[in-house]
């Protein structure tokens, strides 16, 4: 078998091991033969050249290493702001019931007409179309308007006498039994009935009974 030649043998041993074993060993037999020197300076710098990319790659490794071995951390997102919550107004059905007609049991005389917060509700005599209670009148007398929607009867009402008229300003007035109906200024809360047989410049005032009718005063 052929000797192998000194190429091979670099490449069948490692580099660290041609370099050191080339630069310390001498030749036994004498001083090293020019040929044999300028190949071995060949291989000293041919090992340099492979230890320094060795090196190198071994630099490179270590940054990898550091990069994909690093924690990735992950900001919280932050939730979007709170929207503010739209204040809403009464609906058309609570605006409604406001103007709704009941029947108050509680009267001395008998039963009376009222709204659905319990305030009494009066009829001018000799008024019809609203005409009988202007200006100042409202003041006192404040007349019970139509809101989203007609009024409705409560139990002990008749349904058919609810009703409304527009006032001599435009808006919408209750009737019943065609007689505008109001309320009293004075009346602090339900139940009370201040103005039962009222009578002031603009007329005589009654409580309405569940027929349509006025209801009678206490002095009468």
């Amino acid at each position: 078998m052929p000797a192998p030649s000194p190429m091979q043998t670099l490449h069948s041993r490692p580099c660290a091991y041609h370099c050191r074993h080339s630069i310390h060993d001498g030749w036994p037999d004498g001083p090293m033969p020019e040929e044999d020197a300028m190949r071995r300076t060949r291989l000293f710098t041919l090992c340099g050249a492979v230890a320094a990319m060795a090196m190198a790659g071994c630099a490179q490794d270590t940054d990898d290493t550091l990069t994909n071995g690093a924690p990735v951390t992950t900001e919280p997102a932050t939730p979007p702001p709170a929207t503010p919550t739209e204040s809403i107004g009464p609906t058309p059905a609570a605006n409604a019931a406001a103007g709704n007609l009941t029947l108050m049991q509680t009267g001395q005389s008998g039963p009376y007409l009222a709204d659905d917060a319990g305030s009494a509700l009066y009829m001018l005599e000799g008024d019809t179309d609203g005409s009988g209670c202007v200006d100042t009148c409202l003041e006192a007398w404040p007349p019970m308007l139509v809101s989203d929607a007609q009024p409705t009867a409560g139990a002990g009402l008749r349904g058919e006498l609810v009703a409304s008229i527009q006032r001599p300003d435009g808006t919408v007035q209750i009737t019943y039994n065609n007689h505008p109906l109001y309320r009293y200024a004075a009346d602090r809360g339900a139940g009370r009935t201040a103005g039962r047989g009222v009578s002031d410049q603009w007329g005589q005032w009654h409580l309405v009974t569940p027929e349509g009718e006025a209801m009678a005063s206490e002095d009468s």
